[in-house]
């Protein structure tokens, strides 16, 4: 039903892999940032 996607007809320049590169980055950081609050094994990445 629903197989039409924007991603397959936009071509993508380098500075949007970047972006959503950097995105990733960030958002896996606050990831492990907010897993050290809960999990004591992560709590080294706080006091780095």
């Amino acid at each position: 039903m629903l197989d039409y996607t924007v991603f397959h007809t936009i071509a993508w320049p380098g500075p949007y892999a970047w972006y959503f590169f950097v995105i990733g980055i960030s958002a896996a950081l606050f990831f492990f940032s907010a897993l050290s609050w809960f999990h004591k094994e992560f709590e080294p990445l706080r006091h780095s």
